[in-house]
């Protein structure tokens, strides 16, 4: 019996809606997936180019879309990605066999193209500008892209209320339009998702599948992206457990001057009850050492904007030269 007798992976490929033909799959000399973090997913396929027999074939070029299904023979297999190829390159070496790259990448490669300009505002008579909710300008920057967004409700729920409450907290609403200024597509929506916390990524697992481009909002999400066993899907496995650099929260205070109250928030994990916590406390006297306690705070990054913008102001009044100085 094999040492690892589940660990016998097998994978489809699909070009163009296509089966590949029995002699073009027995040429693939290598496949690689690779789930992007923080882009889009991508698909090498190298293939050997005997008598340069694949080099003009019709399957093989750009824009054909792409299909890879994988799991474990001899299991149904599960399509994983769904893109379109985006690169050809063929290789001719001077010994060896010659060889051609298949790149495919999904469709979150759309947003890359291009720079743009523009303001999320509704104009609103006797108000101004009135900045739209992130999550709309995620919505329709998806939209015009041919993607379909699918927003996280809790994220969206939260995005809706920080607009509304910072709208009226702020005289000035216009300052709160989120603007894309010089960017790509895929870079102000990245910007949007690290803002709201939110996780982007094309859903391959959704109907349509490779339209659906989702906005996770992490803290929601807590059921196990994929499931692995060591002696079955993993052939090793070594975890390791460290208390170096811990930290047990964030705490930041801040100052409402539509309302002359200072507010002092702490955010942390709760691994007990694996549960985020967030902690607000108005006109906070004292030390946050004497709400969570001093081995707590003393693991607690503590920001106050106040005093970092007076050493910063500190910092460059000092990098000044006597004739330069400006009062």
């Amino acid at each position: 019996m094999a040492r690892y007798p589940f660990y016998a992976p097998e994978f489809r490929v699909k070009i163009d809606g296509e089966e590949l033909p029995a002699a073009l799959r027995g040429s693939i000399s290598s496949l690689s997936y690779q789930d992007g973090l923080e882009g889009a997913d991508r698909v090498e396929l190298s293939i050997a180019n005997e008598r340069l027999r694949w080099l003009d074939h019709p399957l093989l070029q750009v824009d054909k879309g792409f299909k890879l299904s994988m799991g474990y023979a001899p299991d149904p297999l599960e399509e994983v990605f769904v893109g379109e190829i985006t690169g050809v390159e063929p290789s001719f070496p001077s010994g060896g066999m010659p060889t051609i790259k298949i790149v495919a990448q999904d469709f979150l490669q759309r947003l890359t193209s291009g720079t743009k300009n523009r303001a999320f505002h509704l104009n609103i008579p006797s108000i101004g500008n009135f900045p739209l909710p992130d999550v709309v300008a995620a919505s329709l920057v998806s939209a015009t892209n041919l993607l379909i967004p699918n927003p996280d409700p809790v994220g969206s729920a939260l995005s809706v209320l920080v607009t509304l409450a910072s709208a009226i907290a702020v005289k000035e609403s216009e300052k709160l339009v989120p603007r894309q200024t010089m960017q790509s597509d895929f870079d102000f929506l990245s910007g949007l998702a690290k803002k709201n916390g939110w996780e982007m990524y094309i859903d391959h697992t959704a109907e349509p599948r490779g339209y659906i481009l989702r906005f996770q909002f992490l803290i929601r999400d807590y059921a196990p992206s994929v499931t692995l066993k060591w002696g079955e899907s993993l052939m090793d496995f070594t975890p390791r457990l460290t208390t170096v650099g811990d930290v047990f929260g964030v705490a930041a205070r801040t100052w409402v001057s539509s309302i002359k109250t200072e507010f002092v928030l702490i955010a942390f994990w709760d691994y007990d009850r694996a549960a985020f916590n967030l902690q607000i406390y108005p006109n906070l006297l004292g030390d946050i050492k004497d709400i969570i306690g001093a081995e707590s705070a003393r693991k607690t990054l503590s920001i106050n904007p106040l005093l970092l913008l007076h050493r910063l102001k500190a910092t460059s009044r000092l990098s000044l030269k006597p004739s330069e100085r400006l009062d």
